[in-house]
């Protein structure tokens, strides 16, 4: 857009300055250097004579030796005073110039020509300059409105693209797969015998319309004497398929706790309190479209202060979230 006026602005003074420059060209023809002609000489000799007898009487006169016989020459000077005395008091007045024939040449005619084209060059420059003008004002005015209109036109466009991506992210958050993890009740061995296991029942299900692809798990469960969350490394993984679809019924699967040498004193501990059960871990996995999740989790088995109704008597427990919030949910952070 700024080229195509630039371009524009260039036409116009080139077209410009050839006009400048034929008019300069004729201006230097017509331009003819001036004739010289005489004047007459007969005013200029009147002023002349008058001066040199207006400075004759001004000059004084040197008064002669009175002599007994005037001499010739004394004579004469005496009849000279008294003619420059004379015409001293008369003004000579020139009521009328002295007429002067002047006779028109070709080169006249061709200085009136080429003034008179001169002036219709100029008079036909400064037209098409406005008119140049005018030309790249209207167009300067018509790409700003083309300017508006394509602003506009990408910010609708910004607008689309922002409404496309909300609905893709509606579509993908509709039809995405979701995992979650449910825990069974834990179940403590009512007789000790050398193989005696305390054992964590968990189950994987599926949630939405698609199927999600197991990238990886890792979890781990330990009887400890803090009800803190333990900072041990996670030591195995969730025992699930590694595709599971809509259709597959929950991936069911148990977690097993290190034997320990005194099992059945564990097992007292735990239900006095004294000790807790910890089940925690990770489950990695990737949606069909391509986005990948982490689904944390953190629970420990807590007691309750109700008794079950059961023939043992026991008192009724059940799973507590553990450990701050980012440790129980799903993110698409790995860390």
């Amino acid at each position: 857009m700024n080229a195509t006026l630039t371009k524009i602005h260039l036409l116009g003074y080139d077209i410009s300055m050839k006009f400048l420059v034929v008019a300069v060209l004729l201006a230097v023809i017509q331009t003819s250097p001036p004739v010289p002609r005489k004047a007459p000489n007969s005013g200029t000799c009147t002023s002349q004579s008058i001066q040199s007898h207006t400075d004759d009487k001004k000059t004084p006169t040197t008064t002669p030796t009175p002599s007994s016989e005037p001499t010739a020459t004394s004579q004469a000077d005496k009849k000279r005073s008294d003619v420059g005395a004379t015409n001293t008091d008369h003004t000579v007045i020139i009521r009328e110039a002295i007429p002067v024939s002047v006779i028109k040449d070709w080169a006249d005619y061709l200085a009136i020509f080429s003034s008179f084209l001169l002036f219709i060059i100029v008079a036909v420059g400064v037209c098409f300059a406005v008119k140049t003008l005018n030309a790249i004002n209207d167009q300067a005015a018509a790409m700003k409105d083309q300017l508006t209109a394509m602003q506009a036109a990408g910010a609708q466009t910004d607008r689309q693209i922002a409404l496309a991506e909300q609905n893709i992210k509606i579509i993908v958050s509709k039809e995405r797969a979701r995992l979650r993890i449910e825990v069974d009740d834990l179940m403590l061995p009512k007789g000790v015998n050398p193989f005696s296991l305390i054992s964590v029942k968990y189950r994987v299900r599926l949630y939405g319309p698609t199927a999600a692809i197991i990238v990886n798990t890792i979890s781990d469960a330990i009887v400890s004497e803090s009800q803190e969350p333990p900072n041990e490394l996670l030591m195995s993984g969730l025992s699930i398929p590694a595709i599971i679809s809509p259709s597959d019924p929950p991936a069911e699967g148990h977690q097993l706790i290190m034997p320990s040498p005194d099992l059945e004193k564990d097992i007292l501990s735990i239900k006095r309190d004294k000790k807790f059960v910890h089940f925690w871990g990770v489950i990695h996995y990737q949606d069909v479209f391509e986005k990948h999740y982490w689904l944390r989790f953190r629970y420990a088995w807590k007691f309750t202060s109700f008794v079950s109704l059961g023939k043992d008597g026991d008192r009724i427990g059940r799973w507590h979230e553990n450990g701050p919030p980012e440790d129980n949910s799903e993110t698409q952070n790995p860390n």
